[in-house]
């Protein structure tokens, strides 16, 4: 994470010394392009069943973020000088895991690839620009359908099964910097599930543990627009 920082930093004063103003040409443009490259770290908002004699061998039930990557492609439709709206077909790689903490302290974590096709459909709001540069805000909804869903596979009836489709609501921050040819854009954003993407089909213990898993990911986004 303190890479991801010292990186970020870097950018925005390497691009501060050197932009130009250019937002007058760049920034008028009502329909533009581009491509979207992240980092993202996610994990489960996990909703436990009531305890009883059915579960109460386990103590804890615990999520910890796993790591992964976005690479996506934009369509920016600016349709007012501060409003834009933006869909961003995306590949989204990342994993979460699950900790099961007995009674006696000994863990059992269960690890959750996934691979998304990430459909965001997001409004951005923009403040007044300074020069080459501008804050915004954006939020909107984000489908996601799982590639790597292991719902259906009874191979292994102790893997947490996902469904395969999930709706998120997404927000962030961001801001850009106006180049001669090409807009920079770093973004910060957080999304959360509104549906339970737990499946029906789960092992006798995960069925008597967990109620509701939510997705939460955490995703830093470097834009290339123009």
């Amino acid at each position: 994470m303190k890479f991801i920082v010292l990186l970020f930093t870097g950018c925005f004063i390497s691009v501060t010394l050197v932009a130009q103003i250019n937002y007058h040409e760049i920034g008028r443009k009502q329909l533009y392009y581009g491509i979207s490259l992240g980092m993202n770290a996610g994990d489960l908002n996990v909703k436990r069943k009531k305890i009883s004699s059915l579960n109460d061998s386990i103590a804890t039930i615990d999520s910890k973020f796993g790591p992964g990557f976005n690479i996506g492609i934009i369509g920016n439709w600016q349709f007012s000088k501060y409003f834009d709206l933006r869909l961003i077909p995306s590949l989204v790689f990342t994993e979460r895991n699950l900790i099961y903490t007995s009674r006696n302290g000994s863990e059992d974590i269960k690890n959750i690839p996934s691979i998304y096709i990430s459909v965001p459909l997001l409004l951005r709001i923009k403040a007044e620009p300074i020069n080459d540069f501008r804050f915004y805000v954006i939020g909107g909804l984000r489908y996601d359908y799982d590639m790597a869903s292991k719902k259906g596979n009874f191979i292994n009836p102790e893997e947490i099964k996902m469904e395969r489709n999930d709706l998120s609501l997404e927000y962030g921050v961001g801001f850009q910097v106006f180049f001669p040819y090409f807009i920079l854009a770093p973004e910060f954003k957080m999304s959360h599930s509104l549906f339970n993407v737990k499946a029906e089909e789960q092992s006798q213990r995960n069925n008597n543990l967990i109620d509701r898993l939510l997705q939460r990911t955490f995703t830093i986004l470097i834009n290339f627009e123009g």
